[in-house]
């Protein structure tokens, strides 16, 4: 599997992941299993980078058992989408329970309330629980008042998504600590 440099983070990412948004919102254990099966297929094939949310449903806690006795063989990302910063710490708490005390790539979410969110994963990382930080929307304006607003020393990865039908992304601009 061919890799990349992620920016200036120092991870090489596979030039293709994996989503669970879907494919791992399961329940029951025949369903887990399969679960497993995607990730050992995916794992040998050197996709080892995958992206999960709380969002998802059932999928960030599936894929963190897929990966519990192996986390180091993967990236994870996943995000904080909430309201709150009590919301948050409860969504990134679970979420390090879920992947061994180590997440590789902590994204906000729509930047919702991005600035609490922000102070709190900035923690996580300076604990070393959180090697990079980033923010993924939808909303164009939202990004770039996190352009403009965020605090040098932290990775901004915006990625943008366009219409469906134009099916294109765009990484806004990064920057690292």
């Amino acid at each position: 599997m061919e890799r990349r440099a992620f920016g200036q983070t120092g991870m090489l990412v596979p030039t293709i992941g994996m989503g669970t948004w879907r494919t791992f919102d399961v329940h029951g254990a025949a369903a887990e299993q399969h679960a497993r099966t995607i990730v050992d297929t995916a794992l040998a094939a050197g996709a080892d980078f995958f992206d999960t949310s709380p969002m998802y449903g059932a999928a960030e806690r599936v894929l963190g058992a897929t990966l519990r006795e192996r986390r180091s063989q993967a990236l994870v990302a996943t995000k904080v989408w909430a309201a709150t910063a009590a919301e948050g710490r409860t969504q990134i708490e679970r979420a390090l329970g879920f992947f061994s005390g180590i997440i590789d790539l902590y994204q906000i979410h729509n930047l919702l309330n991005w600035r609490e969110q922000l102070v709190l994963l900035e923690q996580e990382r300076d604990a070393g629980r959180v090697r990079t930080i980033g923010a993924i929307s939808v909303i164009l304006m939202s990004a770039r008042a996190w352009t403009f607003g965020a605090p040098s020393g932290v990775l901004i990865l915006i990625l943008i998504f366009w219409p469906a039908k134009s099916s294109r992304m765009v990484a806004m601009s990064t920057r690292s600590r």
